[in-house]
């Protein structure tokens, strides 16, 4: 397995967009550096914690002052574009807040698809991580995509019911990743895990979220 590791370790700092500010045993939420760098909602993101990367996928954004504005902010009438050039300085008075819900972790050059034991600690950098390493956390082992429930259960209960549409946008995202082949492989192994655990109702959703995107290909 290549050593991911090392390989997060010899990232320079500048490589990161943002960094940790709230850890749970079941998700970590960060504060990205600038507003051309938030991650895409249900993509990949990976905390260095120390000896360890932990894995996370994005359920929620959002956009939150870092100084002092009014509750309501100033109306401009402005392109983005233009806004931008007439008022310099401006994006940098707001970050993008993300959640991540963890769903697998390196640790001694293993891959594990789960909850780490240990949480990444406040201010660990976030990187967005490299294809190779989410081919190789779904693939490395039996082909499987087992993380599922994980996100499922981290969502406020108004998202729950709206699963089939993250799954559509986490579907799409994982085709660009994986072969058909891979895929396909990947998910009857899904499938087979959630009717074992009696996932009834996130497996009637992922096939039907799957049919969407295959059909759309």
């Amino acid at each position: 397995m290549t050593d991911w590791i090392r390989i997060f370790n010899e990232k320079a700092p500048e490589e990161a967009i943002g960094e940790v500010m709230e850890s749970y045993h079941n998700k970590f939420v960060f504060q990205t550096y600038y507003l051309d760098k938030i991650p895409e909602y249900s993509s990949f993101v990976a905390a260095l914690a120390g000896d360890e990367i932990v894995l996370g996928v994005i359920i929620a954004q959002s956009i939150k002052p870092i100084v002092a504005i009014p509750d309501i902010p100033k109306p401009f009438k402005r392109r983005r574009e233009d806004l931008i050039k007439e008022y310099k300085d401006i994006m940098e008075k707001f970050r993008a807040v993300c959640e991540a819900v963890t769903i697998g972790y390196v640790r001694e050059n293993e891959m594990f698809q789960g909850r780490p034991e240990k949480i990444p600690l406040i201010h660990d950098l976030i990187f967005l991580p490299e294809k190779d390493l989410i081919r190789e956390l779904h693939l490395s082992k039996e082909p499987v995509l087992g993380y599922l429930p994980l996100i499922y259960s981290s969502m406020p209960n108004e998202e729950k019911s709206l699963f089939g549409y993250f799954l559509e946008s986490f579907f799409k995202r994982l085709n660009n990743i994986f072969s058909r082949e891979e895929l396909l492989s990947i998910l009857n192994g899904m499938q087979k895990d959630l009717l074992e655990n009696e996932f009834e109702r996130i497996f009637e959703q992922v096939n039907i979220s799957l049919k969407r995107v295959l059909k759309n290909e």
